[in-house]
């Protein structure tokens, strides 16, 4: 058997579901080939405009989510130029490997990817598995697509939004975020808090801005110092090095890296959750789910505005209460001031308990090699 998962670059929550999927077959067994840059790799057109969408995340929300909304309205992936342009190197990818299976994680390419199976007469061999990681409404485009053999969704939310585009129900599961694995391995230690040089009795604060680093969060830092407000803060700043730069000089200058920690891009996430009381970062799934299951509450950073297909945080928070959206940087501030409060943090912490976040990766797997094995049992019967 032949696996193989697509993803993309464009921000990191793509690569991110397509590693844990990764490990949970490997860990099963199986032999999998990723391709975390498949979408930018069909055509230097793409590669530019996930670059650009990369950079506007960082310099301006605003932008990136009129980009988005664009894409909405033209569907790009539904057109005869995206087909054309992206055809001959699908063909290629798939007369060259000869896979069983392929799991999708990204959304632009499924249209065009299940057309040409189709045209292949390639539908019988090559089971499609389409796994959405935007868990609000609305989704990227793509994910909607008709075809797929199944589609796997985090959220009632978007099972629903699936619906209505017409995907049968008995083609959808709502199954728990494929978290990676080292949340799964990572065991608690109160020496960590000595690794990160802090006191595990004052409130320590994670601010994350993102994978890309958005100079955003270094506004949003300024403000809480110029606050006064007494906790310990762990700054991560992503790839951005001018960003890392920027942050390490204001906080020596100022003399205040007894209790603000510095960071660029960081691989041990599930560290600094565990010392953090709360988290400050934007609306991506791949960050909400693993502060869910890590039971921390999260302020969502809207004072820019929100990347179009994270704007369903509004609702999936006015269900949950989980956390708090700051659409100013007053507001932000005034939602930092009360999550100081212990009552509050443990009535989000409380209401992230009920929820009941499981990680999905081997949920999903099962699913997909359960699929895989009926289909062949089916064709090996008649």
């Amino acid at each position: 058997m032949k696996i193989a998962i697509i993803s993309a670059k464009t921000g990191n929550g793509h690569i991110m579901v397509m590693h844990s999927l990764e490990q949970c077959l490997k860990q099963f067994g199986y032999e999998v080939s990723t391709f975390p840059t498949f979408y930018e790799d069909l055509m230097p057109s793409n590669k530019i405009m996930s670059d650009f969408y990369n950079f506007l995340t960082i310099n301006s929300i605003e932008l990136c989510c009129k980009l988005s909304e664009l894409s909405y309205i033209t569907r790009p992936d539904l057109t005869e130029d995206f087909y054309k342009g992206v055809k001959d190197s699908i063909i290629k990818f798939l007369e060259e490997n000869k896979f069983d299976i392929i799991i999708s994680t990204i959304h632009t390419v499924n249209h065009v990817f299940l057309r040409i199976l189709e045209e292949k007469k390639l539908k019988k061999q090559i089971l499609y598995f389409i796994v959405v990681t935007d868990p609000y409404n609305p989704i990227s485009i793509g994910f909607d697509c008709k075809g797929a053999d199944y589609y796997f969704v985090h959220t009632q939310i978007v099972k629903n939004y699936l619906l209505k585009r017409g995907i049968l129900e008995n083609k959808i599961d709502v199954v728990g975020y494929p978290i990676n694995e080292k949340f799964k391995k990572f065991i608690p230690d109160v020496s960590i808090f000595k690794k990160f040089g802090i006191d595990q009795y004052k409130k320590t604060v994670f601010i994350n801005s993102g994978s890309q680093g958005s100079y955003l969060y270094f506004d949003i830092l300024k403000k809480i110092i110029d606050s006064n407000f007494k906790c310990q803060i762990i700054f991560v700043c992503g790839k951005n090095k001018i960003l890392f730069k920027q942050v390490s000089q204001y906080i020596q200058k100022n003399n205040l890296e007894s209790f603000i920690k510095v960071y660029g891009f960081i691989d041990f996430i599930p560290e600094v959750l565990y010392v953090s009381d709360f988290v400050i970062s934007k609306a991506g799934a791949n960050t909400i789910f693993e502060c869910l299951y890590t039971q921390t509450p999260i302020i969502v950073d809207a004072t820019h505005g929100l990347l179009f297909q994270e704007q369903g945080i509004k609702e999936f928070l006015e269900l949950y209460d989980v956390g708090a959206i700051a659409n100013n940087i007053d507001e932000m501030i005034l939602i930092f001031k009360n999550f100081m409060n212990n009552e509050i943090l443990e009535e989000k912490k409380a209401n992230i308990s009920q929820l009941k976040i499981s990680d999905g990766k081997e949920e999903i797997i099962n699913k997909i090699l359960s699929i895989y094995n009926n289909r062949r049992k089916y064709e090996h019967s008649i």
